[in-house]
């Protein structure tokens, strides 16, 4: 009963959007690599899998990367 506005949730999850999309991507993909698991396709699992991992986690390390120096570049500006 206070006088205050409504906050909006921000941790408020949208399944139009941006978030339904990832849990559908992820059911795809599981659904696809089991497949390819169960069938035996050595291309998928040797290879696309492997690699796919290998380049997902470096795009993410980099970012994270860039994150950081453009954190310290800021923090040595605002010293001088």
């Amino acid at each position: 009963m206070s006088n205050q506005p409504e906050k909006k949730e921000a941790n408020k999850i949208e399944w139009i959007g941006m978030d339904g999309f990832l849990c559908l991507l992820f059911v795809v993909l599981s659904a696809f690599i089991g497949f390819c698991l169960i069938n035996n396709v050595e291309v998928v699992i040797g290879y696309v899998v492997p690699i796919g991992v290998a380049v997902v986690t470096l795009l993410v390390f980099l970012k994270y990367i860039t994150e950081v120096f453009t954190f310290s570049k800021k923090g040595k500006k605002g010293k001088k």
